[in-house]
Order: C-alpha cells, then structure tokens, then sequence
C-alpha cells in the first residue's frame, strides 16, 4: 500500500484546504494551523508559532501511526516557511512515504486574483494581507529545496 505525506501551499481563499480533503479522502489526516484556532474559538497572531508546532506534531503523530496519506495544510508562501518541515520530510521518507507539495487548482488561485481570494478567504483575512501574501509568494518551491541544506548554498 503506498503511502503519501503532502505539504499544501496556497495563500488564504485559494481552495487549499478544500484540495486537502480532497486528497484525504476517507484515508487521510489533514493537519493544520487552523484547527489550534478553531479549537479556541478566535484567531490571535500570538499563539501563531504554538499552531503551527502542534500541527507539526500531528503530522509527526499520523506518520507515526502509519496512516495512508498525511497533509500539512498551512499557506506555506515562503521556501524558509516550508524548510522548517525538513525534518519532518525526512521523517516520512524513512518510513516509506512518498512526499509532494501541493498547490490549489481553482481559476483564481491560478490567476492570482487577489479580490476573489480575499472573497474566498473564511478567515476573515484583510484585503491588504492577501495582496502581501501574493505578492511575496515563491513559485516553484520542490521537495528538494526543502531537503537542501542551508550551508551548502554560500
């Protein structure tokens, strides 16, 4: 049985997390930042870093326990953003899981329409921040970039 561990990318309103499910299907663990806040009922930027540790950790927890697909779904614009998941990529590879980075496929995604992303966004996120989070958005990010090692670049 094969088994697969995806690292989601996309900005707020891009339909990431619907292509999660996706992917999930009825075989998968979807494992996400958001679920800190939704269990606490509101979004606070402090608790940010707490979120995305957590959700790490479930990832780590799933892949663990074997489960047949295992998603970070999380924007991830920034190729430093996804190079905290090094670890976690290797983790999955020495188990036996196949790793990929998934992107949205809605028109607007592709588009980088930023006025149907805001609209789409149900995380309240203002226009302004979606414009910025396009804009600082790496294209093209691979398995390997975040495999690479940080030192061997200078």
């Amino acid at each position: 049985m094969s088994r697969e561990f995806i690292i989601m990318r996309g900005v707020s309103g891009s339909g990431k997390s619907f292509k999660a499910r996706q992917l999930a299907a009825d075989k998968g663990v979807i494992c996400s930042a958001d679920h800190f806040f939704e269990e606490r009922g509101s979004y606070d930027p402090a608790f940010l870093k707490v979120a995305h540790i957590l959700c790490q950790g479930r990832a780590i927890e799933a892949l663990r326990k074997g489960v047949a697909v295992v998603i970070i779904d999380n924007t991830h614009t920034m190729k430093w953003e996804l190079k905290v998941l090094k670890p976690i990529v290797q983790y999955a590879q020495s188990l036996g899981y196949s790793v990929k980075i998934e992107e949205p496929d809605t028109q607007w995604w592709k588009d980088r329409d930023v006025q149907e992303l805001f609209k789409r966004s149900s995380h309240n996120v203002p226009i302004e921040y979606t414009e910025k989070t396009v804009k600082r958005y790496e294209e093209n990010v691979t398995i390997e970039d975040i495999l690479e090692d940080v030192a061997s670049k200078s």
